[in-house]
């Protein structure tokens, strides 16, 4: 069952596969006004994606990593991913796994 809802008087529906909320009426995403605090991982991967000149958007092209879930993980909503997620970020922002795991570890001391 999908999660629904009405924000800003538009009907929104959670999106499983991309683990964000959609408007409805035009299925773009919802930004939260409330933003967790960075985390070292989250900002690890907003730096590696800007020193790139990347949008979101760009970067899930290259990485393969849906925009949604890149800013998830940029702004702290995500902190855990997965392997295959690693693996994505790592070829297409060329990060070391190292760096990528380090911060993560630091991330839930």
């Amino acid at each position: 069952m999908t999660a629904r809802g009405v924000l800003n008087d538009r009907p929104v529906f959670f999106d499983e596969e991309e683990q964000c909320w959609r408007y409805e009426d035009d299925q773009s995403m919802v930004i939260n006004a409330v933003k967790p605090a960075p985390t070292r991982f989250g900002t690890l991967l907003l730096s590696a994606r800007k020193s790139r000149g990347l949008s979101q958007d760009n970067a899930a092209e290259l990485t393969g990593v849906s925009n949604c879930y890149i800013s998830q993980m940029e702004t702290g909503k995500w902190k855990n991913p997965t392997a295959t997620i690693l693996i994505k970020l790592h070829r297409g922002y060329k990060l070391p796994y190292d760096s990528m795991l380090d911060a993560i570890e630091a991330d839930n001391a």
